[in-house]
């Protein structure tokens, strides 16, 4: 463990502790409870060993902390629910929200999700928590309408945002007290197909800005959809991107052409890594290692695995990586 531990902290200084390996999904049911939803975090990580665990809260966006509830009679093949009815429905509505406490409800109880993992399984394991965006939060609390409520109620859109972002913010902060090494910050907005370049600089970035700062811990950028805006998040103050590399492109070795960043990628989440054989996935490992010669690599997912993954992909995921740094 400690020396998974000393690839972390080499990669958060700088460094390059050859290829990293993380891999990552939802554990629908054992997320509805924050002590079942350790010990599946915890079993899932004493299994695969991955030289971090990222740790997945229900779906929902953490919009669950304004009252959004998932439909949870309806669950997909990587343990993502249905969604549920808007909380935020007219744009006037935005001007209605308030900061959500951090510290007790669904925020408090995905800390305590934090705490429960330090705790069993001790100082050396680098823990990563998710953190949604607050554009992204909103999307989910309104149905994706608040893009066209920017529009049709300026000041009461941005209202909401602010108690949004506060939150948001103050949830990534406790973050790390509760025990997390680093921050998962996932994006919807920065897309071509969401908000465009001129309107996410406007409205999405300053708010992104705020959280990561506030967060005060190593950050992998994770832009979820197609067309991401990486001109527009280039500056971020963030330790690695993510994205969907396999499925939407660009590739890793197109971005590591246009960036010294670590990359996080490599492994297409609707691909083989479900779907495939040790074999298959093996190879789509070295591809990827292959497109990233510098060692500055997270081979990880564009997006959660499925749930059904078989177990001897995800050591293939491990055990190719392992002999890369070895060799």
């Amino acid at each position: 463990m400690a020396d998974r531990n000393e690839r972390w902290t080499e990669l958060v200084r700088g460094g390059t502790p050859g290829p990293l390996s993380a891999l990552w999904r939802h554990f629908p049911g054992d997320d509805l409870d924050p002590e079942r939803l350790a010990r599946a975090h915890a079993d899932f990580y004493r299994r695969f060993p991955f030289d971090f665990l990222k740790v997945t809260w229900t779906a929902g966006s953490l919009g669950q902390a304004w009252g959004y509830r998932c439909e949870l009679s309806r669950v997909d093949a990587y343990g993502v629910y249905g969604d549920g009815p808007p909380v935020v429905q007219r744009a006037a509505q935005w001007a209605d929200l308030e900061p959500a406490a951090v510290d007790r409800g669904f925020l408090g109880d995905q800390l305590d999700v934090l705490a429960r993992l330090r705790r069993e399984l001790g100082e050396h394991v680098p823990l990563v928590a998710t953190v949604f965006s607050p554009m992204t939060v909103a999307a989910t609390l309104s149905g994706a309408k608040v893009y066209a409520h920017l529009g049709e109620d300026p000041a009461a859109t941005r209202a909401g945002l602010a108690a949004v972002t506060a939150t948001i913010a103050a949830f990534a902060r406790k973050a790390g007290e509760a025990g997390a090494d680093g921050i998962f910050y996932a994006t919807s907005s920065a897309s071509g197909r969401v908000l465009g370049p001129e309107r996410f600089r406007a409205f999405a970035r300053p708010l992104d800005l705020e959280v990561i700062a506030a967060s005060q811990l190593p950050t992998i950028l994770h832009l979820h959809g197609e067309d991401p805006l990486f001109a527009e998040v280039a500056d971020y103050p963030v330790l690695a991107v993510n994205w969907h590399d396999r499925r939407v492109g660009p590739s890793l070795a197109d971005m590591r052409r246009l960036t010294d960043r670590v990359l996080a990628g490599g492994v297409n989440d609707q691909g083989v890594i479900g779907s495939g054989d040790p074999r298959e996935v093996a190879a789509e490992v070295e591809d990827a290692l292959r497109q990233v010669p510098d060692g500055r690599l997270i081979v990880a997912p564009g997006c959660v695995i499925p749930v059904d993954s078989a177990a001897a992909n995800l050591d293939a995921v491990i055990a190719t990586v392992r002999r890369a740094r070895e060799g």
